[in-house]
């Protein structure tokens, strides 16, 4: 689950971003931003360089405990 929005795609804006159990499952959202909630997927990555990723991953890190780069 990406709890972002992505446009054009879906709005999960509101969905967890800590690791939770969920129907019986353990979800591990991939990894986004505190406020903004701007994804960190590879996907991202790609097409924003790498530069991208190593400046927020350091406060997502401190923020959630856990980095989800899926």
């Amino acid at each position: 689950m990406h709890p972002c929005w992505v446009p054009g795609h879906y709005d999960h804006r509101s969905a967890l971003r800590q690791i939770h159990r969920a129907d019986g499952l353990i979800e591990v959202p991939i990894s986004v931003t505190p406020r903004l909630r701007l994804p960190l997927s590879w996907l991202w990555m790609r097409n924003l360089g790498g530069r991208y990723l190593r400046s927020l991953a350091p406060g997502v890190c401190r923020d959630t405990g856990f980095l989800n780069l899926s």
